[in-house]
C-alpha cells in the first residue's frame, strides 16, 4: 500500500483522469503493470474507490471546498542525520494506492516492485486493519519478520526499536492483555525479532511474511463493514468480503466465515439511490433459501463495482427501483408498421365520433370583411366537411405538438364547465413545460408544480371524460417534437409518466391510440423520449393489472416517477428498525407484503402478516387490495392540512394469529413475533402484574446490559422505560429488577429472549388483537373495556385483566355492523340474542378482523370436508 502525494506525481491538467494518474504513478515507481491496482480517496468520513473515468481535479476541488488538507505538519518528529525535525503528516485526506482486484491471490508476482507493495499491503492488513484471525503467537512471528525487514538482524542494546508495539501487532492482540506493560511487549517483540528474523535477508523476510498471510482463506478479499437489515441467526454487524470466488459473510470479531456464496448463486446487485443500502438478490434452489440480503453500508457502490470487476455477468448492476431499458433492433419496415398502427388508431377515434372537429379558421381579406353567409350556405358547407376524409378534417397539426392554447377540447365533452376544465388542463401542460405562466391550475408558490400536477390528475380520477381528454392532450404534446431530448419534451413525458402510473383511459379506442403511440416512441431507447415511452408502457400495464388509483400522486411519488424510478419508502418493524424498499405506483398492499417478506428472508408460507398505517397514535390495518402509494398521498395531505410535523410509518407486523403461531426454527419469524410481543407489553396491550413486570424487565436487562454486575440500580431505568407500559414505570423499583437479574444471570441472550416470548405466549388469549372500547348500552358490563379478537372468537374484558368477562366464538356471532364511531355485535339470535354496542373509532378495523378470522375458519372446514370425501 502506498500513500500518494499528488505533488510527487504531476497532474498534467485539470482533465487528468484516475487512469492517467495511475499510469504516471506506476511509471514513477517502476511498476510493470497496473492490472488490479487502484487509487482510493481516503478521509475521516469515508473511503472511496476512484473509478478510471473520474477526474482527479474534481476530487481536489472538493477537498478545497470542504477545507480538507492533503498534507500538514504533524505533532511527531522524525530522525535525520541532522537530528530531530518536525515530520510531514498525511493530512486528513489522501490518495492511497493499493491492490484492489486479486486475480491469482496465491501466485507470487514476478515484478519485485509489485511484491514489495503487496508485502506493505499485507502488513497494513495485519497490524492496522486486523483482517485475519491471527493469534498472539502468529502475530509475534509476523512481527519478528516485519522487524527483520525494517531493521535487519537483531542488535543488542537497541531496545527503543520495540517501544511502539502498535506498529507491529493488531490492536486486538494488545487489548486482549491489558495488564501487560509496554516494556513487556517490547521484550516479546525483541525476542520475536531475534528468533524469527535471524539470518534472513530483507527479501526473504518479506517472502516468509507474505507466504504466511496467504495461508488465510480471506487473503485477497476486500473487506466492507456492513450491517444486515433483517433477522437471522448471525450478528447483524459483520464484514462482507468480496474476492475472486464470490461473497463471504465474515464475523466481525473472530474473522470466521459464517456463510459464502459463489457468483453463480448471485442473481443481481442493486444499490439504493437514497439510503446507504446495497441489495444482494440470490438465485434460490429451494423455497427454504433466502432470496435477498440487505446490507447498510456507505460503500454500497464500491461493493457493486468490485463484484462487477470479478464477475462480468454482474457488470450491469443498477440502482434499486431504476426502470429497465430495452434495446431494439428494428428494420425500417417494422418501424413503418408501428407508424401505421398509430394512423389506424387515429382513424378509429375519428370514425367512432370521439373527436371534436377542429374549428375552421378564416383567412384572407374577403372572408373577414364581407357579410356572413346565409344559413343555407352554412348547412351546405357543413355537409361538405362531413363528407371529407378524416385526414382532411383532422390534419397532422391536429395531432402534433403545439405551443398555442386550445380553443376547444380535443375530444367531445358534454357540458360547458367540463370543456373549460379540459382547456385549463391543456394550459397546465403548457405551464409545466414552461411555455405559459398562467391560465391553468397553477398554484402560487408551487415551485415544482406539485400541487398543479396533483389537481390535474385528481380531475382525471374524478371524470372519465377528462381522463380521456388529458391523455389525448399528453399524446399531442409528445408527438412530432423537434428535439426528442429537449427539456420541454422531457417535461411533457414526465407528466405522461405520472398519468400512466395513476389512471388509464377507459375508452378502448383512446387506450389503443396510447399504446400505439408509446410503442412507436419507445423504438429509440437512446433518447429520453424512448426511455420515458418504455417506462410509460410498463406503468400502463401495471395500472391495468391492479386498476386505477384512488388518489393522485404524493410529492414523494412525483419526485420518483418523473425520474423513471420506483417509489422509495421506509417500512418499519416492531423493533423500531426500518428497511428501505422500492415499489411502483400500482403496487398493492398484498404485493408489498410479499416483497417485504422476501427482502427480510421470511418464509413465503408464513401467514397472517400485514401492513399498517401508523401516524402518531393512529393505527390502521391496510386491506390487501389497497395501493400503498394512495396511503402516502392521503397522510401527506392530512399532515399539510393540519400542520402536523409527524410522518406516515408503514409498519409490518403480524395481524392474524393462527396456531401454532410460528415456526420456532425460523429465526426471522421468531424475531418479528418476539419484538411484537415486547411492543404489546410496552403499549399496554398485554396485562401484567408487578412481579411479572420485574421478571420481564430482568430478562430484557440480561440482553441489553449483559450479565449482572455490581452496577447501580439506576442503570436499569432505561430498561424499565423500554420494557414496561407507562403506568408501571414509576412504581417499578430498580433494586427489585437487579435482584431478579442476578437470579437469571446465567442465561444467554438468546435464552432470555426465548423466555420472554414463552412467558407472553402462555397467556390463553395470546395472539389476540386488543381494542380499547367504551360501552353504555348495558349496565351489566363496565364502561371501559377491552375487546379482544382472535382465532377462537371475541372476548369482552376489563382493561388490564387477563380473564375475559364473556367469550363468543364465531358460530355464535350472527351479525356485526360497523359504523363510523361504533360497532354493533349481535350474538346467538337476531331476535332473542344478546346485542352489544361499542363506541370506538376502530369499528371497521374490528369488523374486517372478524371477517378475516371467519373466512379462515370456513376455509379450514371446507378443506377438511373435501379430505373426507
Amino acid at each position: 500500500m502506498l500513500i500518494v502525494r499528488v505533488n510527487l506525481v504531476q497532474c498534467p491538467s485539470v482533465h487528468t483522469l484516475q487512469i492517467d494518474l495511475l499510469r504516471a504513478l506506476a511509471e514513477k515507481i517502476d511498476l510493470q503493470s497496473v492490472d488490479g491496482w487502484a487509487l482510493y480517496e481516503v478521509n475521516p468520513d469515508y473511503e472511496h474507490y476512484i473509478k478510471g473515468h473520474e477526474y482527479i481535479a474534481d476530487i481536489l476541488g472538493q477537498w478545497e471546498h470542504d477545507k480538507r488538507s492533503s498534507a500538514a505538519m504533524s505533532k511527531y518528529t522524525t530522525v535525520s542525520r541532522k537530528g530531530h525535525k518536525e515530520a510531514l503528516g498525511g493530512g486528513d485526506s489522501r490518495f492511497v494506492f493499493r491492490k484492489r482486484v486479486f486475480r491469482n491471490p496465491r501466485e507470487i508476482p514476478q515484478d519485485p516492485v509489485e511484491y514489495h507493495l503487496m508485502y506493505a499491503q499485507a502488513v497494513h492488513s495485519v497490524t492496522k486493519l486486523d483482517e485475519f484471525p491471527v493469534n498472539e503467537r502468529v502475530a509475534l512471528q509476523l512481527a519478528g519478520l516485519q522487524l527483520q525487514v525494517l531493521w535487519g538482524d537483531y542488535v543488542t542494546g537497541k531496545e527503543t526499536r520495540y517501544n511502539d508495539a502498535h506498529m507491529y501487532l493488531p490492536a486486538r492482540i494488545l487489548n486482549d492483555q491489558p495488564s501487560r506493560s509496554e516494556d513487556e511487549w517490547g521484550q516479546l517483540l525483541s525476542d520475536a525479532h531475534r528468533e524469527f528474523g535471524k539470518g534472513k535477508s530483507e527479501i526473504q523476510a518479506k517472502v516468509w511474511y507474505l507466504t504466511s498471510v496467504k495461508h488465510y482463506p480471506l487473503y485477497g478479499s476486500t473487506f466492507f463493514p456492513v450491517t444486515y437489515k433483517g433477522f437471522w441467526s448471525y450478528p447483524n454487524n459483520l464484514i462482507l468480503a468480496v474476492d475472486l470466488n464470490g461473497l463471504k459473510f465474515v464475523n466481525l470479531r473472530n474473522k470466521t466465515i459464517m456463510a459464502e456464496f459463489p457468483y453463480t448463486r448471485l442473481d443481481s446487485v442493486s444499490v439504493d439511490r437514497e439510503d446507504p443500502v446495497v441489495l444482494l438478490n440470490m438465485k434460490v434452489r429451494n423455497p427454504e433459501e433466502q432470496k435477498c440480503f440487505i446490507f447498510e453500508t456507505p460503500q454500497k457502490e464500491d461493493i457493486a463495482n468490485l463484484v462487477a470487476s470479478y464477475s462480468p455477468l454482474h457488470s450491469k448492476w443498477q440502482h434499486a427501483g431504476e426502470a429497465k431499458i430495452r434495446r431494439f433492433n428494428m428494420t425500417e419496415e417494422e418501424k413503418l408498421k408501428l407508424y401505421d398502427e398509430v394512423l389506424t388508431a387515429r382513424r378509429a377515434l375519428a370514425e367512432n365520433n370521439l373527436l371534436q372537429r377542429p374549428v375552421e379558421t378564416s383567412s384572407g381579406f374577403l372572408t373577414t370583411t364581407l357579410r356572413k353567409p346565409s344559413k343555407e350556405k352554412l348547412m351546405r358547407l357543413k355537409k361538405q366537411r362531413e363528407n371529407l376524409p378524416y385526414d382532411k378534417v383532422f390534419k397532422q397539426s391536429f395531432w402534433s405538438y403545439s405551443k398555442s392554447r386550445l380553443s376547444q377540447p380535443i375530444s367531445i365533452i358534454i357540458g360547458d364547465e367540463l370543456e373549460d376544465t379540459a382547456c385549463k388542463m391543456f394550459q397546465s401542460l403548457l405551464i409545466h413545460a414552461s411555455i405559459e405562466k398562467s391560465g391553468g391550475f397553477e398554484i402560487e408558490g408551487d415551485e415544482h408544480h406539485v400541487g398543479m400536477i396533483q389537481l390535474v390528475i385528481s380531475k382525471c380520477l374524478e371524470k372519465e371524460a377528462l381522463c380521456n381528454e388529458f391523455y389525448l392532450q399528453c399524446i399531442k404534446q409528445t408527438t412530432d417534437q423537434p428535439d426528442p431530448n429537449s427539456r420541454l419534451n422531457g417535461q411533457n413525458w414526465r407528466l405522461m409518466a405520472l398519468l400512466c402510473s395513476i389512471v388509464v383511459p377507459r375508452s378502448k379506442e383512446i387506450l389503443s391510440y396510447l399504446m400505439a403511440h408509446l410503442r412507436k416512441c419507445s423504438i429509440d431507447s437512446n433518447t429520453e423520449e424512448g426511455k420515458y415511452a418504455q417506462f410509460c408502457m410498463q406503468s400502463v400495464q401495471r395500472t391495468l393489472q391492479n386498476k386505477n388509483r384512488k388518489y393522485p400522486p404524493s410529492t414523494q411519488e412525483i419526485m420518483c416517477v418523473i425520474h423513471r424510478r420506483k417509489i422509495h419508502a421506509r417500512f418499519y418493524f416492531m423493533d423500531g428498525q426500518f428497511r428501505a424498499l422500492e415499489f411502483d405506483s400500482a403496487a398493492t398492499v398484498e404485493e408489498v407484503v410479499g416483497t417485504v417478506k422476501e427482502r427480510i428472508g421470511l418464509r413465503r408460507e408464513a401467514q397472517g402478516f400485514s401492513l399498517f398505517e401508523v401516524f402518531g397514535q393512529l393505527e390502521r390495518n391496510m386491506l390487501a387490495s389497497e395501493k400503498v402509494a394512495d396511503a402516502i398521498f392521503k397522510w401527506e395531505k392530512y399532515a399539510k392540512s393540519t400542520g402536523s410535523q409527524r410522518f406516515l410509518k408503514l409498519t409490518f407486523k403480524k395481524r392474524v394469529f393462527l396456531k401454532p403461531y410460528l415456526n420456532m426454527q425460523d429465526k426471522v419469524e421468531f424475531g418479528l413475533l418476539f419484538n411484537q410481543a415486547i411492543d404489546d407489553v410496552v403499549n399496554d396491550r398485554f396485562p401484567i402484574s408487578y412481579d411479572e413486570g420485574v421478571y420481564l424487565t430482568a430478562l430484557r436487562a440480561q440482553v441489553l446490559l449483559g450479565p449482572p454486575t455490581d452496577r447501580p440500580g439506576s442503570d436499569y431505568n432505561s430498561v424499565i422505560d423500554s420494557t414496561l407500559p407507562k403506568h408501571m414505570r414509576q412504581p417499578m423499583q430498580p433494586d427489585d429488577v437487579a435482584k431478579k437479574h442476578r437470579e437469571i444471570g446465567s442465561m444467554t441472550g438468546d435464552e432470555a429472549n426465548l423466555s420472554f416470548y414463552d412467558f407472553v405466549r402462555q397467556w390463553q388469549l395470546y395472539g389476540s388483537t386488543i381494542f380499547e372500547v367504551l360501552q353504555s348500552y348495558t349496565a351489566t358490563l363496565p364502561k371501559n373495556l377491552w375487546l379482544a379478537v382472535n382465532e377462537q372468537g371475541i372476548h369482552i374484558m376489563k382493561r388490564r385483566d387477563k380473564e375475559p368477562l364473556v367469550t363468543y366464538d364465531y358460530r355464535n356471532i350472527v351479525n356485526y355492523s360497523p359504523g363510523l364511531k361504533n360497532l354493533m355485535i349481535v350474538t346467538e339470535s337476531l331476535t332473542r340474542g344478546t346485542k352489544f354496542v361499542f363506541n370506538t373509532s376502530q369499528a371497521s378495523q374490528i369488523a374486517h378482523l372478524i371477517r378475516d378470522y371467519t373466512h379462515v375458519i370456513v376455509e379450514k372446514q371446507r378443506r377438511a370436508a373435501s379430505r373426507h370425501r
